[in-house]
């Protein structure tokens, strides 16, 4: 008793000592409030919360689950150590050795407290999973819980709130790259810059209406099956849940999250090919699922393969980076498939094909010419203009640039903005670029050599929406039309007094005034809950979850390496991420035997 009793207040006095080093680092991760009343406050709510926190983290004797959430707490630290000065200051601190201890010091620091925070959910979860198995199963079902897990009522539920709100912004968004792609298909002109597959669904449908009426009516067209289409795949994730026994209470929370929050909506009627795609990435998680959680039964279901198959060559098909996160994937789901890895590694690699012969086939139907390289180069041209204005190069690298880059009048420090690329690349010379590429690319590197942190910085900044929570993007949703020259392009809102409402929303994404809603459309946030969801799947040995996650991070990679940090190049998140957080809370997954925490 008495070894008990000291042990306890080891961890006690460990936890209280912690405490305070978080708070005394508080200034490095988090806006403290001016009030010093509120300050003062605030840090004694934190002490004594922490304290008992970590307490309880340091008495866990599941050992297997603090290598899991330990290394996430590291992860989690590293995005909000590096983030808020970046956030802050659009800088990282000077590497001077102080700085760099302070910084380490910190990581190490909030790593526990992250990691203990982790630990916390992941034992109150599987609490919850552990008590739900143990309860006697329901005589009669609700008829609450038949509507909800009912794929065509959630259908039919998700249609009736979305159609309001497309009324209201009729014929609905015609922005970003619509324009391009239309014109690319009244000319007869295309490119791989674009997905070629909705290129050519957006233009014949856009070009159809505009044939009957106007152009009006073709954005209300596509903007129509597209609502249409996205509100089959709710429903039919809504079914998967209840299929899968996930927890009546969450699957109602993820219907009402798909129907009322204005974020999905607004982005269903919204003509960019990142809304297909995002929900084809929904559908192939859940398939993904599926083939790792039912093993060798799910092979033998040719129409489960042939679905997966589809599904698979769609979701490539309709945004380029789709093939390149598959690849990415593929070595962890082929490492996690055990006694069938080689029909797994078989049925992706014969999805990638269909996906290259696909896209072959539409290259020579329509003629297509190869997009540009350059949008590759987003990163290392941020990386090597942010050295150009604010760091050292010779004379000789600047009059290379010179010959690289398209003047502007005001000088370079306008060509360079930090959180977007597409200045610089739209400024790029290519024939001056590629008649010397190895030329080039030395050039990048040797500036790099002497420039490391404002390389680093290029590409923390333009990617900070990305991992740190709260951080602004450059735009949100972009509602509206974009002029059409000699084409009738125009809004005619059936229900105007919804617009202002729903226009606030897309300035703010926050409900009305409602604390920590903009969490629920927020980049950084959609990461966050994909890697715990990692590390719960990798515990419980849910091998489908697993390789949802990681297909989910392999998309994120990709848009790591892209012009800017958007909303819209990671909706496949904002779809798939509440799905796999109810379908974690499932009773029954995989066989996985739970144990008490």
């Amino acid at each position: 008793m008495q070894k008990l009793r000291t042990l306890s207040n080891s961890r006690l006095a460990a936890g209280a000592l912690i405490a305070l080093a978080t708070i005394w680092r508080l200034p490095d991760v988090a806006t403290l409030p001016a009030n010093a009343l509120a300050l003062w406050a605030l840090r004694i709510v934190l002490f004594v919360a922490l304290t008992s926190l970590l307490t309880f983290a340091f008495a866990t004797p599941d050992r297997r689950l603090s290598r899991i959430s330990y290394p996430l707490g590291f992860v989690l630290a590293c995005f909000t150590v590096v983030g808020k000065p970046m956030k802050e200051q659009r800088a990282l601190p000077l590497a001077t050795v102080d700085n760099i201890l302070a910084m380490v010091f910190t990581i190490a620091v909030y790593t526990i407290v992250f990691g203990a925070v982790a630990l916390w959910l992941y034992r109150g979860v599987l609490r919850y999973i552990r008590r739900a198995q143990n309860q006697p199963p329901k005589t009669k079902e609700s008829m609450v819980s038949r509507l909800t897990g009912n794929g065509f009522f959630a259908f039919a539920l998700v249609l009736a709130c979305w159609i309001p709100v497309w009324l209201a912004f009729y014929p609905g968004t015609f922005r970003y790259d619509a324009d391009t792609q239309f014109y690319m298909y009244i000319d007869g002109y295309m490119s791989t810059q674009h997905p070629l597959l909705h290129t050519l669904l957006l233009g014949w449908l856009l070009d159809l209406g505009n044939e009957l009426d106007s152009l009006t009516l073709g954005v209300a067209l596509y903007n129509g099956l597209q609502m249409l289409l996205m509100a089959g795949i709710v429903g039919y994730a809504c079914a998967w849940l209840y299929r899968r026994h996930a927890p009546l209470g969450l699957r109602i929370a993820v219907l009402a999250l798909f129907a009322l929050l204005p974020l999905y909506p607004l982005w269903a009627f919204s003509a960019t090919k990142d809304v297909l795609f995002g929900g084809f990435v929904l559908l192939l998680c859940l398939q993904m699922a599926d083939l790792w959680r039912d093993g060798t039964a799910w092979f033998r279901s040719p129409v489960r393969i042939l679905l997966f198959f589809v599904t698979a060559v769609l979701m490539m098909l309709l945004r380029n980076n789709g093939v390149y996160a598959l690849c990415f994937a593929f070595p962890f789901a082929v490492a996690i498939a055990k006694n069938r890895r080689v029909r797994t590694a078989a049925l992706l690699l014969v999805c990638v094909g269909g996906y290259l012969a696909s896209n072959l086939l539409l290259i020579r139907a329509v003629d297509a010419e190869s997009g540009s390289y350059v949008e590759m180069l987003s990163i290392p041209l941020q990386q090597t203009m942010r050295a150009a204005t604010r760091g050292t190069i010779t004379p000789e690298e600047k009059a290379k640039l010179e010959e690289l880059f398209w003047q502007y009048e005001s000088g370079w420090d306008a060509l360079y903005t930090p959180m977007c690329a597409d200045n610089v690349k739209w400024n790029l010379d290519e024939d001056v670029f590629s008649a010397d590429l190895g030329g080039y690319l030395s050039l990048w590197w040797q500036v790099g050599l002497r420039n490391p942190q404002l390389y680093l910085e290029a590409f923390l900044e333009q990617n900070l929406p990305y991992y740190y929570p709260g951080a602004k993007m450059s735009y949100n949703i972009v509602l509206g039309l974009l002029p059409m020259d000699m084409y009738e392009l125009e809004q005619h809102s059936q229900l105007p007094a919804l617009k202002p409402i729903y226009e606030a929303y897309d300035k703010t994404l926050r409900i009305s005034a409602l604390p920590g809603s903009a969490l629920l459309a927020d980049n950084a946030v959609m990461v966050w809950l994909t890697l715990w969801l990692l590390g719960f799947a990798i515990y419980r040995r849910q091998r489908g979850m697993t390789i949802a996650a990681v297909f989910l991070l392999s998309i994120w990679g990709t848009c790591l390496l892209g012009p800017i940090a958007a909303m819209r190049y990671m909706l496949g998140f904002f779809y798939t991420v509440p799905v796999l957080i109810a379908f974690a809370f499932a009773r029954q997954d995989e066989g996985v035997n739970v144990k008490e925490p």
